[in-house]
């Protein structure tokens, strides 16, 4: 019998957990990655050196290994070379459009506003005055941001005309086309929602309240999962981003979006044609929803078709995100983490630290002390729980 052959692009941390997901499925992987030493080289067949982005190089290696299908998840980067190789190839993929579409913001927001959904005040900007005339219209502060970027990299929050042009030059740097998206800073609860969307319908299978971290309002310190809130109407908002996801066009995937609730209207910051990073598609979505997305995606991406989804709660009510912010310094080493990986309800921690490093404030999602995931069967229990995690967890200081 063939054995199957899936290209997954990218290799990072974010991806071995589709990557071992596809080796247990029982298919040939070919793996391409910018870097010789890429996490995802040590689970899959093949490991090959590409930067995600060259859809040129990563088209040569997938005509010289003809997989059956092409797939990414986690991080945006790769989700227009899976689009161009899918097309290139005959194989089932998104389209270049969407890709482009669900990669862009600018065009993002053009899509949206003129279908009705609530977007914050824009303006894709060629210099600094484009960007103050935004603020001038509609008030500091502002956001500046790539158009395409991710990670939180080159996002800033611009309180007045002083800070603005060294803030845009900065959002600049991190802008693949020279351009740099201004927009309306809006105040109020966070969300964000994770899903997938079928052969059918997209389905909104998680929802989260995300918090940040005080010295850096554009990253986050955590993320609560939950069944429902008593200020928010979680089934308004799912009903909501499963029209606007059907109305982009999506043909199949894992999907992830972000939302502020303002003004009694789920504003859109983002949405995503992959999943949320952090393993977030990978654990936290099966955990809470009993779905598999990294499954389905690879069925669907051999060409599989997969209909109607059967949400159930699988046990646990409320999931916690959190990550580490821990105080500056040179450090000599962790402790407690361990301990940590022993608590029930603890389903992954990661340090991003080691000895001999100086710790500064996390300035992106990228820069970030660690993360740890946890779950529980209330809102008390999983307080409680948290608590014990980031007592437990301690840096020593040379």
């Amino acid at each position: 019998m063939h054995q199957k052959r899936l290209m997954v692009i990218a290799g990072g941390q974010w991806q071995v957990a589709l990557i071992r997901k596809a080796k247990a499925m029982g298919l040939f992987v070919i793996n391409s990655n910018l870097y010789p030493d890429s996490p995802g080289f040590r689970y899959a067949e093949v490991g090959l050196v590409a930067d995600v982005r060259d859809k040129k190089k990563n088209l040569a290696f997938a005509r010289q290994y003809q997989p059956d299908g092409i797939v990414t998840d986690q991080t945006d980067l790769s989700v227009p070379t899976v689009a161009y190789l899918c097309e290139e190839l005959g194989l089932p993929g998104i389209g270049l459009t969407k890709a482009e579409l669900f990669t862009n913001k600018y065009q993002m927001r053009q899509f949206l506003r003129q279908r009705g959904y609530p977007t914050p005040e824009y303006s894709l900007c060629q210099s600094p005055a484009d960007a103050a005339d935004l603020a001038g219209k509609f008030g500091y502060p502002i956001v500046l941001k790539p158009p395409a970027s991710q990670g939180g990299r080159g996002v800033f929050v611009v309180s007045t005309d002083a800070e603005l042009p060294s803030r845009y030059a900065e959002a600049l740097r991190w802008s693949h086309d020279d351009q740099v998206l201004a927009e309306q800073f809006l105040s109020g609860p966070e969300l964000t929602i994770e899903g997938f969307k079928t052969s059918d319908r997209h389905y909104s299978l998680a929802v989260s309240r995300k918090k940040r971290f005080a010295h850096n309002p554009m990253v986050a310190s955590e993320l609560i999962y939950s069944p429902a809130a008593e200020d928010l109407d979680f089934e308004a908002l799912k009903q909501q981003h499963n029209a606007m996801v059907e109305e982009m066009g999506l043909r199949f995937g894992i999907t992830h979006a972000e939302y502020i609730s303002s003004q009694g209207r789920f504003v859109l910051v983002e949405v995503a044609a992959r999943g949320g990073g952090n393993n977030i598609s990978s654990d936290i979505v099966p955990a809470i929803s009993g779905i598999n997305v990294n499954e389905l995606l690879i069925r669907m991406s051999l060409g599989e078709t997969v209909d109607s989804l059967a949400p159930c709660a699988n046990g646990v009510s409320f999931v916690a995100l959190c990550f580490f912010n821990f105080e500056s310094g040179i450090v000599q080493g962790v402790c407690g983490v361990e301990t940590v990986r022993t608590l029930p309800g603890v389903r992954d921690i990661s340090i991003s630290v080691c000895a001999g490093q100086r710790l500064e404030p996390a300035s992106d999602d990228p820069s970030r002390h660690g993360y740890f995931i946890a779950t529980a069967g209330s809102a008390k229990e999983l307080q409680s729980l948290c608590r014990q995690i980031h007592q437990e967890v301690r840096v020593v200081y040379a």
